[in-house]
């Protein structure tokens, strides 16, 4: 089975959730700094949202260039165990992320003003679910790649060295 056009679609439509979520993120960043009494409701250092602007930095920016190109073109810089520590890594951190914001959001929005950005993190929170349900399936296939013996990357073969005559 080939993994590369499996991979290709996911690794797309991981970058592209993670440019969404970053800038819903940079959105609720900004609207928690207008408000003024926010923090009398909730987190007073709103960690879980901050998380979730370095999810959608790291994802777009690192992860998923890292993930995508240097198996292709940079195959020394892309050894098979480091491709499936960073998907793991960066399936923990959506993991992570999206269930603090869960939790931050709480059952009731009482808090939250009319026409606030309390929608946005509802959002932020599905994309996020989504986003780390993707990057499961990618380290899925990873770990399956190497159980199976292959390489989850393109890495080149070991050479053999004959013995002169």
């Amino acid at each position: 089975m080939d993994f590369d056009m499996i991979l290709l679609p996911l690794r797309i439509a991981q970058f592209v959730i993670g440019f969404i979520v970053f800038g819903m993120a940079c959105y609720t960043v900004n609207e928690v700094n207008k408000l003024d009494d926010f923090f009398l409701f909730w987190d007073p250092d709103a960690g879980s949202i901050n998380f979730m602007l370095f999810n959608g930095l790291w994802t777009f920016l690192l992860a998923v260039p890292y993930l995508a190109l240097c198996p292709r073109f940079f195959p020394v810089a892309a050894h098979k165990f480091a491709v499936l520590a960073v998907d793991a890594v960066t399936m923990l951190f959506w993991f992570a992320g999206f269930i603090a914001l869960a939790a931050l959001l709480g059952d009731d929005l009482e808090h939250c003003p009319d026409g606030s950005f309390c929608g946005t993190l509802k959002a932020e929170t599905v994309f996020g679910a989504f986003e780390w349900v993707l990057f499961a399936v990618s380290t899925g296939l990873g770990v399956f790649g190497l159980v199976r013996g292959g390489v989850s990357s393109k890495t080149p073969a070991p050479m053999e060295v004959q013995a002169g005559v």
